[in-house]
């Protein structure tokens, strides 16, 4: 969504990395921003 392509420039911007923060029975987390309209993919990296 970036201002480039007149959009709001909302996001997160190249990434994010997990937290050391429970959720749901989960030992990490992760707090992600995401654009008006946003379609989102993730992809587990090891």
């Amino acid at each position: 969504d970036s201002k480039e392509y007149w959009g709001s420039n909302v996001g997160n911007h190249g990434g994010i990395e997990a937290d050391p923060l429970p959720w749901q029975g989960k030992p990490y987390s992760i707090n992600i921003t995401l654009p008006p309209l946003a379609g989102l993919i993730l992809r587990l990296k090891k």
